[in-house]
């Protein structure tokens, strides 16, 4: 890959997750610095976002998942929010993360999604949440995890 690309991914990658439409320009004009071609590109993939507003009852209200049932919502970032859920099958309580995710969610989204579990599920250590499954219902991307109180 490029470097300009390898730039404008790790650009991309942070001005997805900034809170505000400021502090996502800051990040790009810092980003693309005198390139103002890669500063519109830029603009242009961030502005397929879908926006808070059209997302929100995706936040606010839990998807239909087989095998979960939704006690309540523990927290929320970025790319998803956090449930406390049953595992039916299991009859054990578990942290679900589902994707907030509507039309034109783009496929580099829901990977950049699935990489965490994927990740987390390759290490052991005593203070790393273990995952127990990643998983895709329909529309809907999640993965389950030891619930931690705290």
């Amino acid at each position: 890959m490029t470097e300009r690309f390898e730039r404008l991914r790790a650009a991309f990658d942070a001005a997805f997750d900034a809170s505000s439409p400021e502090e996502r320009e800051r990040i790009v004009a810092k980003a693309c610095g005198d390139d103002r071609d890669m500063a519109d590109e830029l603009r242009r993939m961030l502005a397929r976002e879908p926006s808070p507003e059209f997302l929100a009852p995706l936040i606010e209200q839990p998807p239909t998942l087989r095998d979960y049932e939704f006690i309540r919502k523990l927290g929320q970032g970025s790319s998803g929010v956090v449930w406390l859920a049953r595992q039916v099958a299991l009859d054990r309580e578990v942290a679900l993360k589902v994707l907030t995710s509507g039309p034109g969610t783009s496929a580099a989204q829901i990977e950049r999604f699935h990489r965490e579990p994927r990740a987390a599920a390759a290490l052991r250590h005593p203070h790393i949440v273990p995952v127990f499954v990643d998983g895709s219902d329909g529309p809907n991307h999640w993965f389950a995890m030891q619930f931690v109180t705290g």
